[in-house]
């Protein structure tokens, strides 16, 4: 541990030396704290095959992981800077951002994204002036903070080691590949707050997202945790109960439907959807194809492209011919007259409107009054709907590293859904991400994840994973890895979690932590005001 104290560190945050140590851990960290109160000392930790990917491999994943890690700067050296009249003293400070790390092989160097002395948004999540406060600083409004554009970062707890906080940075593809989040505990664990708190924090960070949009929120609430109004008055939300205002039977017309038969694809989409959601049998499936097809054509619309532009049908008239023409008491009839009962989707189309200009805002969709197989039909038609205009709008922008966010759907209690292999659901699971869309899976079990046919946490990188009973080696090894030597920990932790309390794993980095709640950041994030919103 012989190491030689040098004056001439450019990036202020590191201190006035560094020390390395190859350890178990599964992601680098590094701090930076005071020797005998006179010397800070940044402490790097990084194991062993990571520094091979790196030195060795030339892995580029490996090494956007170390430059992207935060160090994690400790209140004494704060006060060491100030007392030195923000580092005065030291040569070369107006370069503080410097090279921290750069590889061989001709890689280029990359500056340093630590939080600086003036910086107000933190990616530790505290203000240097407020420390004593606890008070949470999520954002800044300011141009200079925002030059070198932070992207959407949330706070999602703070680590019970140092008591810091820990940032999903949801759009940064250096960081995580894609958006997507698994939630994970049993009931009274927390997730509901914790689930609560991401999508709150992500209704106020447009101002980060590539070119500036909103990002919309699309809420499947199945036992209604998110209609109440203290929680649509934060997030700027409605609540929908019923008769939705989109068609499931509208045709979205793109490149890759060319010289197809269009209606008859989405005819066969939305009998899958009725046929998966409520297990029934071929010939079924086949009818309600049918009924569809005729319906369409009933509205002058055929496979002719030219027929495409006609008013579509409404569900409403589906239900009707299938009536007409069907008489037999079956699964296939009793789905029908639920639907005809609840009016979920409207039966104006003049109402109807693009479901992505729609998801504009937080959307919560109140799943409450349905039985479980209506619930399922009704996610899945909307995810249907969901899918091919995400594919007709094309992939998201990108601006150095980050994407554009355009969407992010939570559902709540995924296990009832995820079980059906609903097509719609894998297809926008797996290629959300070039698009600006991500999915956010809340349930009770790592297990919930796997059907017969897919297993989905492999489309999940980012996890929170609160106490669940009797984990096991498999379904650790599922999330973190075969490889990871941590396993036996992340099991001890997970089995004593408390509440709140929960092992989260952003990209390739695994931290243990207290959950950040929905009811302490609104108390806390000064960005959070009474806004006017209403349940339709």
């Amino acid at each position: 541990m012989d190491y030689r104290v040098s004056e001439k560190m450019k990036c202020k945050e590191m201190g006035y030396a560094a020390t390395v140590a190859f350890v178990g851990s599964s992601a680098p960290d590094a701090s930076v704290d005071m020797v005998n109160d006179e010397l800070p000392i940044c402490h790097i930790n990084v194991s062993l095959d990571t520094c091979n990917a790196c030195i060795c491999n030339d892995n580029i994943d490996s090494i956007n992981q170390l430059l992207t890690s935060p160090i994690i700067v400790s209140d004494h050296v704060r006060e060491f800077w100030k007392k030195r009249d923000n580092v005065a003293t030291m040569p070369d400070d107006t370069q503080a951002g410097s090279n921290i790390l750069q590889s061989t092989n001709n890689m280029t160097s990359q500056n340093c994204t630590l939080e600086d002395t003036n910086t107000k948004r933190s990616i530790m999540g505290r203000d240097p002036e407020q420390s004593q406060t606890g008070k949470i600083v999520l954002y800044s409004d300011t141009k200079e903070d925002n030059a070198f554009f932070p992207g959407i970062q949330i706070t999602i707890g703070h680590s019970k080691v140092n008591h810091e906080a820990v940032v999903f940075e949801v759009n940064n593809t250096k960081v995580v590949s894609h958006p997507n989040m698994g939630i994970i505990g049993t009931m009274g664990t927390g997730k509901t707050q914790f689930a609560r708190s991401v999508i709150a924090q992500l209704s106020k960070e447009s101002i980060h997202n590539v070119g500036g949009k909103p990002v919309g929120m699309l809420v499947f609430d199945y036992k209604g945790d998110y209609k109440d109004k203290e929680f649509l008055d934060a997030v700027g939300g409605k609540c929908y109960k019923f008769n939705y205002p989109f068609n499931p039977l509208k045709l979205v017309v793109n490149d890759e439907v060319e010289g197809m038969n269009l209606p008859a694809i989405t005819a066969d989409r939305i009998s899958d959807s009725f046929a998966k959601a409520y297990g029934l049998g071929l010939k079924q499936q086949s009818n309600i194809k049918q009924v569809i097809i005729e319906t369409y054509a009933d509205a002058g619309i055929t496979k002719d492209p030219t027929t495409w532009n006609n008013p579509v049908p409404t569900m409403e008239q589906v239900i009707e011919k299938y009536f007409n023409t069907y008489d037999a008491n079956d699964k296939a009839y009793a789905l029908f007259d639920k639907l005809r009962d609840y009016t979920i989707f409207t039966t104006d189309n003049s109402n109807c409107v693009s479901l992505f200009e729609w998801l504009d805002s937080v959307r919560v969709i109140d799943l409450t009054l349905y039985p479980d197989d209506t619930k399922r039909v009704i996610v899945s038609l909307i995810l249907d709907l969901f899918y091919a205009e995400m594919r007709q709008l094309g992939g998201s922008q990108q601006k150095d590293g980050f994407r554009e966010l355009r969407a992010i759907i939570m559902v709540d209690e995924a296990h009832q859904f995820l079980k059906k292999d609903f097509n719609s659901f894998r297809s926008i699971i797996s290629e959300g991400r070039m698009f600006g869309v991500g999915m956010i899976l809340s349930t009770q079990n790592i297990s919930d994840f796997k059907s017969q046919k897919e297993d989905y946490s492999q489309f999940i990188l980012s996890w929170v994973i609160h106490h669940v009973n009797s984990i096991s080696r498999s379904e650790i090894a599922s999330i973190f890895g075969a490889s990871d030597s941590n396993g036996e920990r992340y099991m001890d932790f997970i089995n004593r979690a408390k509440l709140f309390e929960s092992v989260c794993k952003i990209g390739s980095r695994v931290e243990g932590i207290r959950d950040l709640p929905f009811f302490e950041l609104v108390k806390q994030d000064e960005r959070f005001q009474t806004q006017g919103n209403e349940i339709v």
